[in-house]
């Protein structure tokens, strides 16, 4: 707008990853949260705070009332951001973290955000714990359980072995990847008015429920080979239950 003051302010904060860390827990808004491959570097979160605004010494103040609240202890990481108590005026808050850790040493990694993704680019073996809202979320190879939701944005991942049972869940947006199920218990993977991809073992064992409406699903695994309609029931033993659902979309599920 022609006339008017901009102003952004932003601030860094760097947090060490001690050598007994395990967990890591981290709690922003309006930003992304990133873990990326160590590459050498000293492990480490670093918080990015960013405001945005009309006025040069409102931001400034923003600024300065965003805390990075520290509430670590013996294993576990634990950050979370403080969002000021009052923002009065046109303002926009948002907090980054990246992750610079060893894969090898953390061994459950839980995220929250806003409006902002979350990424996994490290191959990992633990736990993944992850919720954002408008954000996607992408994952690399991971090993172990993972629950991750988010709306109104995709969850990707190259591939998961998932040994606990495990969630995928978002909405208007679509869920792809390769997928192992190497643990008992109950997997779900849910949308809505989008379409699900995923390629699984052609030896996959229990049991298999997929189901859409106003789409079709396709089963191309091993044996079974279908192709349309809005359901498909494959079991296969004792095993494992996964569950695949959407609405208004396809499914599809190719075997390897």
């Amino acid at each position: 707008m022609s006339g008017v003051f901009y102003s952004k302010v932003r601030a860094v904060e760097e947090f060490p990853i001690g050598p007994d860390v395990r967990s890591i827990e981290l709690s922003g808004y309006n930003g992304s949260i990133v873990w990326e491959p160590l590459n050498g570097q000293a492990p480490r979160v670093v918080a990015e705070k960013e405001v945005q605004g009309m006025s040069e010494k409102a931001v400034e103040k923003l600024l300065e009332e965003m805390r990075i609240e520290n509430s670590s202890s013996g294993q576990s990481l634990v950050l979370r951001a403080v969002h000021p108590k009052r923002t009065i005026g046109w303002f926009t808050l948002q907090v980054r973290f990246t992750v610079f850790a060893p894969a090898e040493q953390i061994k459950e990694f839980r995220a929250r955000t806003s409006n902002g993704s979350i990424r996994v680019k490290t191959p990992v073996e633990g736990v993944l714990d992850l919720a954002s809202s408008n954000g996607q979320i992408n994952l690399g190879e991971v090993v172990g359980q993972v629950n991750a939701q988010t709306s109104n944005a995709r969850i990707n991942f190259a591939k998961l072995i998932l040994t606990r049972p495990s969630t995928l869940i978002t909405s208007n947006a679509g869920i792809e990847g390769q997928l192992e199920l190497a643990g008992e218990g109950l997997y779900r993977i849910v949308t809505s008015n989008a379409g699900i991809r995923l390629r699984l073992p052609h030896s996959t064992r229990g049991s298999l429920q997929a189901a859409t409406s106003n789409g079709r699903v396709e089963a191309m695994l091993g044996e079974h080979q279908q192709v349309g309609g809005n359901t498909v029931v494959i079991k296969r033993g004792e095993g494992p239950h996964l569950e695949v659902k959407t609405s208004n979309s396809s499914i599809s599920l190719l075997g390897y």
